[in-house]
């Protein structure tokens, strides 16, 4: 095989791509692997030049992951508003060092999420962005597994909301610095449906919130994620899907809209630019409510803990009156084969469980073995080696996550059963809204626009903006339209023009 300098001396823009495995015998710390340290090494080195890194962390984080049991698990556009930290630092590529100080414009909030995997790259070309791959459910399978019907919604609305939650996906993955990645087909909805004989029928999923077309019939109603070795009724592109005859062009308007996605990005310089400084002289998140949260304990091993109590509550009806064993990291053992810790519901749905110190100190130790390592994560199961837990409570692999941030200062905790795969919190601390907003002043000649300011709320109320628009700024993309042309809808003079619920908005100052 040519080496990508050889390669690059027959076609000088070539871009090569492979999945990224760990398969070497470098020392630990210098494999050309995310999140190991070693590689940023070598590339400042001179070792190693040209590197770039699948990041995952925009496919996980804006619409949840997309690997086996992650089908119903969701993300910033769901709804999961604590993915907004992680979502900030896909739209900067994962740089390092990305300045956030009170000398740029507006205010910046603060919490990017930090951790090598998040942040990892010295420039922006070496982060590739994507939404799906060949590993994992399509983009549209996901949407269709993962967004649920809101009450009252009609079968039109519906997948209109799905659709409106797809190209945001698309809004968001184009608009993020870095170098991007399209899974062929996925732009006009691309499906793999489980077909008999499929060799991996345990990595597929349904959904009673799916929407099923007629041109596939999946068995079971389920859609696979796992497919390297499926027929090609699970594989093969659906071309039929780009006609203006399917589904009233439903596909075909989708592949239009990255197609005007993917002409802005041509034209807007400032959306894609090639170097981390660049980034931190234009780039600015703006208007954030820069809000520390109370923290009442510096961690499961801090010495005023000497006990928790969690509060359950809303525990659905078929939890009532019957008792649950605690797996998670309290336990010994990783696996469920030795439980001891139970907990009971009542017949109003509520349930209260106590640790000791002694307890909180064997949490700590085993902190992160099963999710967020600044967290008590655990899965209340029906019995010892099942993992049977509460339907409604739990979705795919999921767990109750208790952070240390969300113990209250009665050193208590609690989880909203009725609510799956609960994130405690501190009804103290100030809500998360979700909303991003961050402007891009790049003065490039050849554009026909100086700024650029981009806003995406994902909540269920509309948000005030953070700056005030003239008349020579013009909204080119939102939630169903992207492109280079204005929206005429849009009167961004106007004073109370402010961004809607679940909605996506750039908006451009022409020069």
């Amino acid at each position: 095989m040519l080496a990508p300098s050889q390669i690059r001396k027959l076609l000088p823009k070539a871009i090569i791509y492979g999945e990224a495995w760990n398969f070497t015998d470098l020392p630990d710390g210098d494999s050309p692997v995310k999140p190991e340290t070693g590689l940023n090494t070598y590339i400042s080195s001179g070792k190693l030049t040209g590197l770039g890194y699948f990041n995952d962390v925009i496919r996980e984080y804006v619409k949840g992951d997309t690997g086996h049991n992650q089908a119903f698990q969701q993300g910033y556009l769901q709804g999961e508003l604590k993915n907004t930290s992680f979502v900030r630092a896909a739209i900067i590529a994962g740089i390092k060092n990305f300045i956030q100080d009170r000398t740029k414009e507006g205010e910046l909030y603060s919490d990017i999420v930090a951790s090598e995997n998040d942040i990892f790259a010295i420039e922006p070309w070496e982060a590739i962005q994507y939404l799906s791959i060949h590993d994992g459910h399509t983009l549209w399978d996901k949407i269709n597994l993962s967004v649920f019907r809101k009450h009252g919604q009609t079968d039109e609305d519906f997948l209109r909301f799905k659709l409106s939650i797809m190209k945001q996906a698309y809004a968001i993955l184009f608009t993020s610095q870095g170098r991007i990645v399209l899974h062929g087909g996925d732009e006009f909805g691309r499906t793999k449906p489980l077909t008999y004989g499929d060799n991996n029928p345990d990595r597929s999923a349904a959904g009673e919130h799916t929407i099923l077309f007629k041109d596939v019939n999946p068995v079971e109603s389920k859609y696979s994620e796992n497919t390297y070795n499926a027929s090609d009724d699970s594989n093969k592109i659906r071309w039929n899907r780009l006609d203006s005859s399917f589904e009233n062009g439903i596909f075909k308007d989708m592949s239009d809209y990255v197609a005007g996605l993917i002409n802005l990005r041509k034209k807007i310089y400032a959306l894609r630019m090639e170097s981390a400084t660049e980034i931190n002289d234009n780039l600015r998140f703006l208007n954030e409510i820069d809000s520390k949260p109370i923290i009442n304990f510096s961690g499961y091993n801090d010495p005023n803990l000497d006990s928790l109590t969690i509060k359950f509550i809303n525990a659905p009806t078929a939890a009532y009156n019957k008792t649950f064993y605690i797996a998670g990291e309290n336990n010994d053992s990783f696996s469920n084969e030795m439980l001891t810790k139970t907990v009971s519901i009542d017949k109003n749905g509520n349930g209260t469980l106590i640790f000791d110190r002694n307890e909180l100190d064997k949490i700590y130790k085993k902190r992160g073995e099963w999710g967020r390592p600044d967290a008590f994560n655990f899965k209340l199961v029906q019995n010892i080696g099942s993992w049977d837990s509460i339907d409604g409570s739990y979705l795919g692999d999921g767990n109750t996550t208790i952070p240390i941030d969300s113990l209250l200062k009665d050193k208590s905790a609690i989880v909203d059963l009725s609510k799956p795969n609960y994130v405690a919190s501190n009804p103290d601390n100030a809500p998360i809204t979700g909303l991003i907003q961050l402007k891009i002043a790049y003065p490039d000649i050849n554009s026909e626009f100086s700024d650029v300011f981009i806003a995406m709320n994902p909540s269920n109320d509309e948000q005030n903006l953070a700056i005030k628009f003239d008349k020579s700024w013009e909204v080119l993309v939102d939630e169903q339209n992207a492109g280079t042309t204005k929206l005429d809808k849009y009167n961004v003079e106007d004073p109370n023009f402010k961004i809607r619920a679940n909605q996506f908005l750039l908006v451009a100052k022409r020069k």
